[in-house]
């Protein structure tokens, strides 16, 4: 491992990792050598050092009897990107020294913390892609992926700052097409809500309802197939009234007599008043009766008519509204969306 002059990671220590229990190891400036036989953990201090950059740790890794695995790490002379890592996450970092730990519990929690401060895992990830590379024995094969060659080009000739103005000029041509994008898929929108909009606000112009009119209209249509039954017992009705020897005959004969009698008994006098009023307001309701009658006359194409608007009313109320009241309230608010929009 080699530790640069910017930055450097100046030791580690390992607890209840794997089979190691406890270790703390110092790193000095420049070529540090790890060696060792198959199995004395050499790899366990790399995936340690995983750990403390954020990368994906298993519960697995925790020693045999213990219930948790922690790693320690600290960093000396970082570099602005990770101060202004910090200082943006609001993390103190006196005289260029990182501490970083990160604790795996059995349940399978992680406690991480820089410099004390509780941090997630994605932001070790963040900070530990500025910290460390590290690099496996099969890395050189990345070498042979064509989409990787752009990037060893542009490292090499360290095209950072241009790569970063190109990036951010790209996102800005990125967001210029969305807005473009949105400009003309807001203007189709409108033109098709315009469209809709003014469709139905001359369906609902033509159809030229009123408030109460389907009630009037099923009342003329029970009406309508009660005419026959109406007509009979409006006959009957002033046939009582008006036929000789009947209703207002008989009244008109009962008011001649207690008239002429109450000549000769006061008494009577308030009696003869009343069946006067009664003979007159029998003589109204006979004319009504007669009116009713001529009413009740239909013509034989008015049930249709009514049929077919009541119809056209019940279509109109599945669109824009249960009542008469609901669907006129529509169609003022379309009208005004329209003049809005328009």
């Amino acid at each position: 491992m080699i530790n640069g002059c910017d930055h450097m990671l100046t030791s580690l220590k390992i607890e209840n990792v794997a089979i190691i229990e406890s270790a703390a190891i110092e790193f000095g400036c420049g070529l540090n050598v790890l060696t060792g036989e198959t199995g004395a953990g050499k790899s366990i201090v790399i995936d340690s050092i995983n750990a403390i950059l954020g990368e994906r740790t298993s519960r697995e890794i925790i020693r045999t009897g213990a219930q948790n695995a922690k790693v320690y790490a600290v960093f000396e002379d970082v570099n602005d990107k990770v101060r202004e890592f910090l200082d943006d996450n609001g993390i103190e970092c006196e005289d260029g020294v990182l501490i970083i730990n990160r604790t795996l519990s059995r349940e399978g929690k992680n406690i991480c913390r820089i410099n004390g401060a509780p941090v997630t895992v994605s932001m070790l990830r963040e900070i530990g892609a500025e910290l460390i590379d590290i690099h496996g024995q099969h890395d050189n094969q990345s070498l042979l992926s064509p989409e990787k060659h752009c990037g060893f080009v542009d490292s090499y000739a360290k095209n950072d700052s241009l790569i970063a103005d190109y990036r951010e000029k790209y996102g800005r041509l990125c967001d210029i097409r969305n807005k473009l994008k949105k400009i003309t898929t807001d203007e189709s929108s409108k033109s098709q809500r315009i469209d809709f909009l003014t469709y139905q606000i001359d369906e609902l112009e033509k159809a030229d309802i009123t408030v109460g009119e389907r009630d009037e209209l099923k009342a003329r249509k029970a009406l309508i197939n009660n005419s026959q039954k109406v007509i009979v017992s409006l006959n009957a009705a002033y046939e009582a009234l008006r036929a000789d020897g009947a209703g207002i005959d008989m009244i008109g004969e009962a008011e001649s007599e207690i008239t002429g009698a109450s000549e000769y008994m006061e008494s009577l006098g308030e009696a003869a008043e009343k069946i006067t009023d009664i003979r007159y307001e029998l003589d109204d309701i006979a004319e009504l009766v007669r009116d009713a009658m001529s009413e009740v006359d239909f013509d034989p194409s008015e049930l249709d008519d009514i049929e077919e608007r009541l119809d056209l009313l019940y279509r109109m109320s599945k669109k824009y509204g249960a009542t008469e009241e609901e669907m006129l309230d529509y169609l003022a608010k379309a009208r005004e969306e329209l003049d809005n929009i328009a």
